[in-house]
């Protein structure tokens, strides 16, 4: 049975000079976990994965793995091994002595030693390129050769450091996948760090967000992105509409919310615990948004406005929609139909609208 709280971060702080890291932060990780840790440059989340791997001092706060305490542990003798953004591969060393090298360092015996990097070498499928260099290998290839050479040593805890900033977009994807396969089918347990929303939502079971050295909201990738819980979370993963407005009215199953961005009140579907005239923020997400050149009829939130751009993804179309109050809106058309008899199209005079289960309404 794994075992709950298998990394336990208790109050880490980290102060340089005047300048706060990261502020007092709690953390639990279960064992074969997949976490990730995202953040917008500056926010902390690179200084405490030095702190697990020991290459940073905490300026308070502890640090256990399976219930042992390597806060004060030296890096090489702790649990723990990285992988970095670079690979940090010995240029001058083939695969298989890159893997190698970490268990050399550690006195194994050469049996020892061979019978780890063949199971590496298999299990990252790396075997007809052992005796390969560095230059001579593709960005998925140095990929798998640096993920086998943290996992040799067998650590308690991996750590990714931005995984895949090395790698073109389609190797990403598909990267990104095979490593979480290669780390589940291991039960390896794995603290991820990325600004990549789309690499911490494919590869995470869970999701911390940091922000300012805090850790602002933790949840599983829907979660996260269905019901954040401030301003912050919700435009930092995703895309998203926010309406500034006050509540108006807070009957039990339903709230209403005076929005004049919309021109109009804003219903959603289920009661706040906050008292007429609060200032709060309705989120909808771009998905959720709809358009129309007619009006959609009742049961919806309506606003309209005029068509300003377009910008075509393939799968879907972001149109960009200025409303009669000057906002702002985005939403997301998908091509269902190859042909659409009446498409809306630049200059267009629309009704946007969205459905009372769409919003979350935020205070803060």
């Amino acid at each position: 049975m794994k075992k709950q709280d298998y990394i336990r971060i208790e109050n880490i702080s980290k102060q340089y000079g005047q300048l706060t890291a990261v502020d007092d932060v709690s953390l639990s990780i279960n064992e074969g976990e997949l976490f990730g840790l995202m953040g917008s440059s500056g926010c902390g989340k690179s200084t405490l994965l030095q702190m697990l791997a020991g290459l940073d001092t905490p300026t308070k706060g502890r640090v256990f793995i399976d219930d042992q305490d390597i806060t004060d542990i030296e890096p090489h003798l702790r649990p723990v091994n990285m992988m970095f953004q670079s690979y940090a591969l010995f240029p001058h060393m083939s695969v298989r002595q890159n893997i190698a090298f970490g268990l050399q360092q550690d006195k194994l015996s050469r049996a020892e030693v061979d019978k780890r990097v063949d199971e590496m070498l298999e299990i990252v499928r790396m075997q007809d390129y052992q005796h390969f260099k560095p230059h001579s290998l593709s960005g998925g290839q140095k990929q798998r050769t640096a993920l086998a050479r943290s996992l040799a040593k067998r650590p308690k805890l991996l750590l990714l450091d931005e995984p895949m900033g090395a790698l073109d977009k389609n190797l990403r994807e598909r990267m990104q996948l095979e490593v979480v396969s290669i780390l589940e089918d291991l039960g390896v347990t794995c603290l991820i760090v990325t600004h990549d929303q789309s690499e911490a939502m494919t590869m995470s079971e869970r999701i911390g967000i940091m922000d300012k050295g805090e850790i602002i909201q933790i949840g599983t990738p829907n979660e996260v992105y269905e019901n954040p819980n401030c301003c912050f979370s919700a435009k930092f993963l995703g895309s998203v509409n926010i309406l500034q407005g006050t509540v108006a009215q807070e009957p039990t199953e339903f709230t209403l919310i005076d929005v004049p961005e919309w021109n109009n009140q804003v219903r959603i579907n289920y009661g706040l615990s906050a008292p007429e005239g609060l200032p709060v923020w309705v989120a909808v997400r771009p998905e959720k948004m709809s358009l129309s050149l007619e009006h959609p009829g009742n049961g919806n939130n309506v606003a309209k406005g005029q068509v300003y751009d377009i910008a075509y993804m393939g799968s879907h179309s972001i149109y960009h929609v200025l409303l009669e109050s000057g906002k702002k809106i985005i939403a997301n058309v998908y091509h269902s139909d190859r042909y659409i008899s009446e498409p809306i199209t630049w200059d267009d005079h629309v009704h946007v609208y969205f459905e009372a289960t769409s919003a979350v309404v935020l205070q803060g």
